[in-house]
């Protein structure tokens, strides 16, 4: 279940402190439509272009929340004094980079494997990583006795009805409630008797599905869900980072392993740390279902 809340930004950050990339960060101090500056920034001139490859910068915030937010550049040319980038191609919509805008310099991987090895982490751990999910989005109609499961759950383990005030105030039992996976939508099903099968003068036990389903009620649904890919910068990662990190480190050095096995390779080495490491941790994440889940998704 949700332990962690941290976002692509934070866990590209932390990648680049494991020493993955040539990596740096900062807050812009101003620039113009083909530069950024940085009057904080040491290197001496050149230093970003005479990379290998050249540096590129990403703006990975801006104080306005738009262009050129996103925008990755290759830095043609560095110079110390006023900490000034020169980018081989104008911001998009040729818009400036603005003081308080956020940056960050790589030069061995772009931005998009970086993020691509993130994702693929997570897909390592999708089954055994839940995470929580609340859905309020089925409206409850008088003598309907299955609804279409909202998308997403992977297990519910509680459904609340609203009362008449929009509250939750007690759970549906779970013994009056099945999941039917057997079409393509999955479905959720309440029991109940149906009245044509009673005969008088028998008392029939109360089922939920009779005597408290309201016309019109929303059906609150709590369940657990997989951790989806991460897009953009604030998009939240709700699996250990710890992991997820490692398990990307590992990714990418794995895919630069050129030399055979018998022979010294940074890349192998950097690799077996992080996937022992990332191993270690997942070995911990086993799934803990709550009380009465029940399976949504095959």
């Amino acid at each position: 279940m949700s332990l962690y809340s941290t976002t692509l930004l934070e866990i590209m950050r932390r990648l680049g402190r494991l020493g993955l990339d040539e990596f740096y960060e900062g807050t812009a101090t101003g620039g113009n439509t083909t530069t950024f500056a940085d009057t904080a920034r040491w290197e001496p001139d050149d230093f970003f272009q005479s990379l290998t490859p050249p540096g590129r910068v990403r703006i990975v915030s801006t104080t306005d929340g738009v262009a050129p937010y996103q925008n990755e550049r290759e830095i043609t040319d560095w110079v110390q004094t006023g900490g000034t980038g020169t980018v081989h191609l104008a911001w998009s919509g040729s818009t400036s980079v603005a003081a308080g805008d956020e940056y960050v310099i790589m030069s061995k991987y772009t931005w998009a494997e970086l993020k691509s090895a993130v994702n693929s982490a997570i897909d390592h751990i999708a089954d055994e990583a839940l995470i929580d999910k609340m859905d309020e989005t089925v409206s409850l109609v008088s003598s309907v006795y299955e609804y279409p499961m909202p998308t997403g759950f992977v297990y519910i383990y509680r459904l609340w009805m609203a009362d008449g005030n929009g509250q939750y105030p007690e759970p549906i039992p779970p013994d009056h409630y099945k999941i039917i996976r057997s079409g393509a939508v999955p479905k959720i099903h309440f029991t109940r008797f149906p009245v044509v099968h009673e005969a008088a003068g028998w008392y029939y036990s109360d089922l939920w599905a009779n005597s408290k389903l309201t016309d019109g009620r929303t059906l609150r649904i709590e369940g657990l869900a997989k951790q989806e890919h991460l897009e953009d910068e604030t998009d939240v990662c709700y699996v250990n980072p710890e992991y997820i990190w490692r398990q990307a480190a590992a990714t990418l050095h794995g895919k630069r392993i050129r030399r055979p096995e018998n022979e010294p390779d940074d890349h192998r080495t950097q690799f077996t740390v992080h996937q022992a490491q990332a191993d270690q941790l997942k070995k911990s994440m086993m799934l803990m279902l709550p009380p009465n889940s029940k399976r949504v998704m095959n």
